[in-house]
């Protein structure tokens, strides 16, 4: 005891001769500047000074590498993160280098550091050194964690939130459901840190086009700040003008200016009128202004933001001032003062350090990529306009300069993969309206109409399915190009692992199981990297294939006419839907042409009306005068529209047209628009005969596409086919027959649909019919399972399957098809998902699907509607019949049996489709079954070729043993007849 007594005092006493009056004043410095950081102060001059002093005084007193010095180096980082002539970079790697040396590399301080410095990485634009550098600090947290940590929150996150700017989805959610995991371990969700992870959730929703889910995550997390922290500090703040910013995101303009207007009193009384963090709130503010149509308030943020970034800003806030000259480039462009617009754009470009001659190439990177994308398309849009204003031949040349760089810019920035699609936000905001500006300025500046012509079309085509148009060549290349088997087999394993852990992760967040999430997102993560891994091999082992795979080139104009057009009886009729415009291109075996028509400000709604009278089978029953007037309006305006002048003067022999839609279209049957008009419908109509309307079927054959590349795909030879002819499936489900009830005034319909979990008897009757027809095999009741189709299915050249769908327009992904249920089947959960079948590889020739709204699904601009349609030709499936709504049962069965007979004799796939809804329309007495709902949802996507109903190539092994037999016979015969 009297031992210890000593030593304490011998160590009180050293402490107090250790505290030299240098040491002392450096330690209040310290603590001064620490304090001014945390409150929140606005003077971070003084935060830096003060650290700066504070770190020669330590290193005076106590030697370069002692840990005070370091915490020094770390304070004045931080201030200089706010300076405009400052390097934080330097500091936070000389703290760094203190605290390894002194602390030892694993060390929380050490690692903080090192973790900051590759932060900054991450602000300037180069994800990928930023990544590496946190990605190898957050590997020193290797043992379990018995005490919530700061730092490796602050790290995750960070991996998190750059991991989704550099569009790698799985990672971002990866990382961030991992700091979900702590938080629930050490019961935080509820606090700060749980706050975070929401606004990082928040982030990633945003990132997938669920809007509203990220609006409810960051009021979420707002209500767990306000319990926390005052509501005047700039924390709050900074959470708020999130908030505004996924406001502005769904156009709620009013919620996005109260949001940025509380940020910005918050900071401006907190921190000062000039601090750098003000940038960001005065810009988004600018924005819901614009939006709100308040434009001098717009111009008075704007300036205010402006006044700030040049006296507080520095390198380190590149995308809040990219985001500023954006928003002060939009406005101008919306007031036609295009030179200022111009102006701001061109700031972005000189920002980003992007050089137009030397365009953007893996050599030369450049910072803040999304944000130099949206600049080249807002200055397309700008120099369009501006030549059309003002035509003139060095604006033509600026245009045609930048609209090239644009082009290229894109293309750096798409990696199709599995299932992935072109970044929706960014088509919609960036790549639409810039195509559209670019159609424009063909339509205003180019004399020659050839020229015209072909240069729209090219444009149109830009990036229009190309995610799909690659699923699909992928697939068929890989069974021509001599790719081994082995690594077939471990490609399509780890795609099936893949869809299916995909499916698991969306179940997970629709059930909030936290823990059943992360286990999912883990292992997702895990076999992506090994995916990725399998392309790597497969690329360097086989470039040839390598190529192949990715290049898909844009077809000319006689190639779709040789491959598409060669019967001289078919015309293709292809849309671009614009803001302002819908650009219609039509080719014949003769002539291409195309022309503008003027956007109608009642579009989306008379394509809204037209589908609900035509698939919405409740409003038929229930309220047939209502169908029928909303019929007659839509289908005219939308004909005339449409359809008027794409007809006029086609050559006498047309009869089959290939529709090529775009935006909203994908979601109308065409076949039910009309040829003639009609008088409108109203109510002192005694009778409206739905079978003798002019629809656009009875004179025409119709079948679609995702794109003219992808039909071009779809039409190439096949080498060889599947060696058996036809499958049927249609399951057997739980519950018995139910019958809707129809209250229609004449005699009884029978409206019972395929989205449910009920029988179809229509749909056992359907396969039966067509098996007996043209022969194959059935997969029924529990035959019809996921195990059996999954089995089976790649050896059949037609797939047709009766069954019950359920769409997903949250989670596209998860719309799938229901099979039958199957005891003791622990593998599969017989409900195959569009991501599933995205990972499946199918050699079919047609697909028929005749579940609901197999042809539907949420939009995808420039890749048409998400649907199990669409994931059916990614898995290499040449063409597909589907439902654009939901499928009458026993009317499908009678009108598939129709359309198979038709194709038994020799008729095109279009040709017999059109034919068995002809007859479906003349054979009904019943007037009311000839309304679209029962024929005209059915729709035909892809190759238009018949049908060959010949068995599959021969076994080559039988061949050759055949072969052999043949020449042992003939050898025998000839030694017989021989001479002795």
């Amino acid at each position: 005891m009297r031992l210890c007594t000593v030593l304490i005092g011998w160590s009180f006493a050293f402490c107090l001769n250790a505290q030299t009056p240098d040491t002392l004043e450096a330690s209040r410095l310290l603590a001064e500047s620490s304090s001014l950081y945390q409150n929140g102060a606005s003077d971070m001059f003084a935060v830096f000074e003060k650290a700066k002093r504070s770190k020669d005084l330590f290193t005076q007193a106590l030697g370069k590498n002692h840990v005070r010095v370091g915490e020094a180096w770390r304070m004045m980082a931080m201030g200089a993160n706010f300076l405009p002539n400052e390097t934080p970079k330097v500091y936070f790697d000389n703290a760094y280098l203190v605290f390894k040396t002194s602390l030892g590399p694993n060390h929380p301080s050490t690692i903080f550091c090192r973790a900051w410095y590759g932060t900054l990485f991450g602000y300037a634009g180069d994800y990928e050194t930023a990544l590496e550098i946190l990605e190898t600090e957050a590997a020193r947290f290797t043992e379990e964690l018995e005490a919530p940590s700061s730092t490796l929150n602050l790290i995750l996150s960070y991996i998190s939130n750059f991991s989704l700017e550099a569009g790698d989805l799985e990672k971002s959610m990866l990382y961030n459901n991992k700091i979900r995991q702590m938080l629930e371990k050490f019961n935080l969700t509820g606090t700060r840190i749980g706050a975070m992870n929401l606004v990082q959730l928040s982030a990633i929703l945003e990132k997938q086009g669920d809007i509203q889910q990220a609006i409810e995550a960051r009021l979420k997390a707002i209500q767990i700040y306000e319990k926390y922290i005052e509501l005047t500090h700039p924390a709050y703040a900074q959470e708020l003008v999130g908030l505004s910013m996924v406001y502005l995101e769904n156009r709620e303009a009013d919620q996005a200016s109260s949001a940025a207007e509380k940020a910005a009193k918050i900071l401006e009384s907190q921190l000062g009128k000039y601090h750098a963090s003000l940038i960001h709130v005065y810009a988004m503010e600018g924005e819901a202004y614009a939006l709100k149509k308040q434009h001098q308030k717009a111009l008075d943020s704007w300036n205010k933001a402006l006044a700030v970034s040049r006296v507080g800003s520095n390198r380190n806030f590149l995308r809040h001032r990219n985001d500023l000259y954006l928003g002060l480039a939009q406005f101008h462009f919306n007031q036609q003062a295009f030179a200022s617009a111009k102006s701001w754009c061109d700031s972005v470009l000189v920002a980003c350090r992007f050089d137009p001659m030397k365009g953007l190439t893996e050599e030369q990177p450049v910072a803040d990529w999304p944000n130099l994308t949206r600049a080249l398309a807002l200055k397309c849009r700008v120099l369009q306009a501006w030549c059309e204003k003002s035509p003139s031949a060095e604006l033509s040349h600026q245009f045609i300069t930048v609209n090239a760089c644009l082009g290229d810019c894109l293309q750096y920035g798409k990696k199709p993969e599995i299932e992935s699609v072109f970044d929706p936000q960014l088509y919609q905001k960036v790549l639409l309206p810039a195509s559209e500006a670019a159609l424009d300025f063909e339509h205003f500046n180019e004399k020659d109409a050839a020229t015209r012509v072909g240069n729209q079309y090219r444009t149109a085509q830009f990036a229009k399915a190309e995610a799909l148009v690659l699923g699909f060549h992928s697939n068929r290349v890989k069974h021509i190009d001599g790719l081994p088997d082995s690594l077939l087999q471990i490609e399509n394993k780890l795609k099936k692992n893949l869809a299916e852990l995909r499916s698991k992760v969306a179940e997970a967040e629709a059930q909030k199981d936290s823990v059943a999430l992360q286990k999912y997102v883990v292992e997702l993560f895990e076999k992506k990297q090994a995916f990725n891994r399998l392309q790597q091999t497969i690329d360097q082992r086989h470039p040839r294939f390598a190529k192949l795979r990715t290049e898909t080139v844009l077809p000319s104009i006689e190639e779709l006419r040789k491959n598409l057009l060669s019967d001289q009886q078919s015309a293709l009729i292809e849309y671009f839907v614009g803001e302002k415009h819908i650009y219609v291109f039509r080719l014949t075996h003769e002539h291409f042409e195309s022309w503008q028509l003027n956007l109608p400000a009642n579009f989306d709604s008379l394509i809204v009306s037209f589908r609900q009278a035509t698939g919405d089978h409740v409003l038929m029953r229930n309220d047939p005068l209502l169908s029928k007037s909303m019929y007659s309006k839509a289908a005219t305006a939308l004909s005339d529209l449409l359809l008027s002048k794409a007809l006029e003067g086609l050559p006498e022999t047309t009869a089959r047209l290939i529709i090529v839609p775009d935006g909203p279209l994908h979601y109308i049957a065409f076949e039910a628009l009309l040829t003639e008009h009609v008088a409108a419908f109203s109510t002192n109509q005694i009778r409206w005969d739905w079978r003798n309307l002019p629809y656009l079927v009875k004179k025409f054959a119709v079948s679609y596409g995702y794109s003219s590349s992808l039909l071009m795909e779809q039409n190439v030879p096949l080498k060889s086919r599947p060696p058996r002819m036809f499958a049927g499936f249609a399951p057997k489900y739980a519950l018995k027959n139910m019958r809707l009830e129809d209250t229609l005034a004449t005699r009884s319909l029978a409206v019972l649909v395929r989205n449910g979990q009920y029988e179809l008897p229509g749909a056992q009757k359907e396969v039966t019919s067509i098996q007996q027809l043209i022969g194959g095999e059935l997969f029924q009741d529990q035959q019809a399972s996921e195990a059996q189709f999954r089995a089976y299915a790649k050896n059949y050249n037609v797939l047709h399957l009766a069954m019950h769908a359920l769409v997903d327009d949250r989670n596209t992904s998860l719309t799938r098809l229901l099979f039958s249920k199957t005891p003791n089947d622990s593998l599969y959960d017989n409900q195959l998902s569009c991501g599933e079948i995205y990972a499946l590889s199918l050699p079919a020739e047609m697909a028929v699907l005749t579940a609901c709204n197999s042809g539907y699904g949420k939009l995808g601009r420039g890749e048409g509607a998400m649907s199990l349609a669409r994931a059916f030709t990614f898995a290499g499936v040449r063409s597909t019949v589907t439902s654009l709504w939901q499928s009458p049962d026993e009317r499908t069965e009678r009108l598939m049996v129709l359309f198979y007979e038709n194709l038994k004799k020799g008729m095109a796939k279009d040709m017999a489709l059109q034919q068995a809804k002809l007859a479906s329309l003349s054979e009904t007495e019943n007037q009311d079954l000839g309304h679209p709902f029962f024929w005209a949802g059915c729709v035909l996507n892809g190759n238009r070729q018949p049908l060959t109903f010949t068995a599959g190539p021969a076994n080559p092994y039988l061949l050759g043993a055949l072969a052999v037999m043949v020449m042992l016979l003939l050898g025998a015969v000839l030694t017989f007849k021989s001479p002795k």
